[in-house]
């Protein structure tokens, strides 16, 4: 199956299944088929036991959930509403929900139902016109089809707030299952801001791909509710600022949890300050009362998101996200917003929940296809700029440009890849220019053939690719050979959405020109093989020409984040196949039984960044009284210049100043064989399988003599 971007919003629905179908004839058996998909509901175990502990053979489930599945169903197959469609698929999605699937066994489960369902509706219009049931096969067939195919990038989801959630779930099942994207949603409801930071602060150990935040969508809160109650809208002076106060106090002490708990992209809700509604007289009455309030509180509530969220970002690092509900009132009026697509039972769903639900799709979509990757590998003629250059002039798309240097600037690598003459290609009038790339692929020969020689020379994997290319062939093609790249159409605005979404989501570091990185290394390994052919392989004079230089410092609250990635995406050397929380790794930090060391390299040719992590727990249970190393990696782009040994060499003088032994270990996996002789090369004795030991008084090893260590602070 060809592997695509994230497709444009307008292009994403199927062809609806509308025509052949009465309404009528779905209607008249309302009741008769919210009893029959009760049949569907027991293929899940927990409403099975539900349905057999309520012993009314599924008739309250029936009448809570069902009833809403037929009118969702009269909508989706009788008039072809999306809206219908996407909430029946939404809803067999949360009911196969199980925290236990994987993205292959969730799609399983929600075919299963689907198919249930499709024979049920099937048997029900058994006495209907033939194009009624082929109308029903061809709807349910195209809804399962979503779940076949390669399973999907599954993503480990929190969604804090209230019931806007479950409207967004339900919206988000379709279009993230068109887009090869699959949610595992944790929910904390909790409208006591202390409980659910308590909740937030239980789940320390886990990690999120993202997590999504709405203190003062609908009800969430116990302040929020209160200050909008129409009677209390008219409060005046003191008792608003105590009201507002309280409201903001709470957001804050949420968003507060999930800034030191979490280092996944955290996205928090401002609010369009938009009230549900049936649209009857009387709701609209109130709502017009409490208008001037809900406008003053749109912009303070802005306001306030956005020096909390700043606030957080400078304290910890930018991973907070404002997520811009007001931008929906630019397109619709907040009654529209505000209204029930649907009212019954359990099942409210209102239109702002299917809005916002497009901009966790891209949100989503964005971590699961862009988050992570670290090349673009971008066409030039019709993608960069418009027209062909060897043709002639051509105008440039300054805007594209603008958002690839973007993420240039933020580490993200560009290579071109262009089927065009070498010599044609020139970057007049560009916002780009070829220093901004660091690999170049210009000629004729088919596009699949540069990609592993990029991954050769760039020291990649192929899944850490990303394609640009306005030709659809080329992008197939290219995806067809390597399924792991993900291929995007700069034709489409939504592309450039997601990719402005992504420069967003990266944390920047000054320090790090990672283009030049690449540049500096292509240059370091040039020098080394010239020199190695030319004397032999004398490992010491030829590292001693590099003028390598080691800084060792333990870490502040700057380097956390970055000390956590560098744990968590390291395997090759990795003692312990250690994988670490932003939560833990600030908790290391912040205690005195503990030391975290990182460490940076570079040598004549520049920096190489952050390249190693140890820490080391002076108080670990079970260690007896020894220094523990929980976690001790290094980049393989420094393997063998010593770096290691200076770690080390660290940590045993920070435990002999304590009057403490180390005790370490290695974890064996198929891959950390680079790691396993670490600390017997360092002088540490063995201690049983895969342990070893180190003394106070024991020698502490030194850092070879190419090495220059300097130790900052």
């Amino acid at each position: 199956m060809t592997q695509t971007g994230i497709p444009h919003a307008a292009n994403a629905p199927g062809r609806a299944a509308a025509g052949g179908i009465d309404p009528a004839l779905l209607t008249a058996r309302r009741d008769r088929l919210a009893l029959d998909l009760v049949a569907t509901a027991r293929l899940v175990p927990r409403f099975a036991a539900e349905i057999e502990a309520a012993g009314d053979d599924g008739r309250d489930l029936a009448e809570r959930e069902n009833i809403s599945l037929v009118d969702y169903a009269v909508g989706w197959l009788a008039r072809g509403d999306a809206t219908s469609r996407a909430l029946y698929i939404g809803e067999r999605a949360k009911m196969a929900y199980d925290p236990a699937h994987d993205a292959a066994a969730r799609d399983l489960a929600i075919r299963a139902l689907l198919e249930s369902d499709a024979r049920i509706f099937e048997a029900a219009l058994a006495e209907a016109p033939a194009p009624a049931r082929a109308a029903v096969r061809e709807g349910f067939a195209q809804a399962a089809s979503l779940f076949f195919g390669k399973p999907a990038r599954q993503l480990d989801v929190l969604l804090v707030g209230d019931c806007l959630h479950l409207d967004v779930v339900s919206f988000l099942a379709e279009p993230l299952a068109r887009a090869g994207v699959g949610i595992a949603p944790h929910f904390i409801t909790d409208k006591d801001a202390a409980g659910a930071a308590k909740a937030i602060r239980r789940l320390r150990d886990r990690s999120f791909h993202a997590i999504f935040y709405s203190p003062f969508t609908y009800e969430n809160g116990l302040a929020w509710p209160q200050l909008l109650h129409a009677r209390r809208s008219v409060l005046a002076g003191r008792a608003r600022d105590e009201a507002k106060a309280a409201m903001f106090g709470e957001m804050e002490t949420v968003a507060r949890a999930l800034a030191t708990t979490f280092s996944g992209p955290i996205f928090v809700h401002n609010s369009a300050v938009v009230p549900r509604h049936m649209g009857t007289v009387k709701e609209a009455a109130k709502r017009l009362v409490t208008a001037p309030l809900r406008r003053a509180l749109r912009a303070e509530i802005d306001a306030r998101v956005d020096a909390t969220l700043a606030a957080l970002n400078a304290e910890t690092f930018p991973h907070l996200h404002k997520l811009d509900e007001t931008r929906w009132l630019e397109r619709a009026d907040e009654g529209e917003l505000g209204a029930y697509l649907h009212h019954h039972g359990l099942q409210h769903p209102a239109r702002l929940g299917a809005r916002l639900a497009e901009d966790y799709a891209l949100a989503l979509e964005t971590v699961a296809h862009l988050l992570g990757k670290k090349l673009v590998a971008c066409d030039l003629d019709n993608t960069l700029w418009d027209g062909e250059i060897g043709e002639g002039a051509v105008t440039q798309f300054h805007d594209r440009q603008a958002v690839l240097r973007r993420l240039r600037e933020k580490g993200v690598l560009l290579a071109t890849l262009s089927k065009n003459d070498p010599a044609n290609v020139r970057w007049d009038g560009a916002t780009l220019g070829d220093a901004d790339f660091v690999h170049h692929n210009i000629s004729w020969q088919p596009k699949a053939l540069a990609f592993p020689r990029m991954e050769k020379d760039l020291n990649l994997k192929r899944k850490d690719f990303v394609m640009l290319d306005d030709r659809a062939d080329e992008r197939a093609l290219v995806t067809e050979t390597y399924p792991e790249v993900r291929a995007f159409d700069p034709v489409e605005p939504r592309t450039w959405a997601a990719f402005a979404l992504w420069e967003r989501l990266l944390d920047p570091d000054p320090d790090m020109d990672r283009t030049r990185m690449y540049r500096d290394r292509a240059e370091r390994e040039a020098a080394l093989q010239a020199q190695e052919e030319a004397e032999g392989a004398d490992r010491a004079a030829m590292f001693a020409t590099l003028g390598l230089t080691l800084k060792v410092w333990e870490a502040g609250k700057a380097d956390l984040k970055r000390a956590t990635e560098l744990v968590n995406r390291t395997n090759q050397f990795n003692t312990t196949a250690a994988r670490v929380s932003y939560a833990q790794m600030l908790e290391w930090a912040q205690s005195g039984e503990h030391k975290v060391l990182v460490a940076s390299m570079s040598d004549k040719f520049g920096d190489m960044g952050v390249i190693s992590v140890l820490a080391a727990d002076a108080a670990a249970e079970g260690s007896q009284g020894q220094v523990d190393v929980p976690a001790f990696v290094l980049s393989c782009r420094v393997f063998g210049y010593g770096a290691e040994t200076a770690l080390l060499a660290e940590t045993l003088r920070w435990a002999e100043s304590r009057g403490q032994g180390v005790r370490a270990r290695i974890v064996p996996t198929l891959v950390n064989g680079p790691c396993r002789e670490v600390y017997a090369e360092a002088g540490f004795a063995p201690a049983g399988e895969n342990a070893w030991t180190w003394s106070p008084g024991d020698p502490i090893p030194q850092a070879p003599e190419w090495l220059t260590v300097e130790r900052p602070g």
